[in-house]
């Protein structure tokens, strides 16, 4: 995978090859894509259930996520331009006597709340 950053918008985007001269697709950009990295990068997210009833296996920007209360992972889209995007991970913390709740949650475009 080949990743890419656009110099207008900040926004992300990856390919199975490297493309030169490449315009960001999001309309209203006019910015270039530059590339930011070759070869065999971490997944930012990985959500892995071996079957319909088992615990899943989270990997969150290349770490695994323990002791999961709750994963929600939403992806939609309303045109050809990838739309939004939910990811909720509620988790324990045990690294003491009173263990603590922690909670990792990211929303892009028509998803995030104001």
């Amino acid at each position: 995978m080949v990743s890419y950053l656009c110099c207008e918008c900040n926004r992300r985007y990856k390919f199975d090859r490297e493309i030169t001269r490449l315009n960001c697709p999001i309309s209203r950009c006019d910015g270039e894509l530059e590339l930011i990295g070759l070869g065999n990068e971490q997944p930012y997210l990985q959500i892995t259930l071996d079957e319909l009833d088992s615990v899943p296996k989270v990997i969150y920007k290349g770490e695994e996520i323990k002791l999961k209360q709750e994963v929600i992972f939403h992806w939609e889209t309303d045109t050809s331009i990838p739309g939004g995007i939910t990811i909720e991970i509620e988790h324990a913390e045990a690294s003491n006597k009173h263990p603590k709740s922690k909670r990792i949650e990211e929303r892009i475009k028509s998803h995030v709340r104001f």
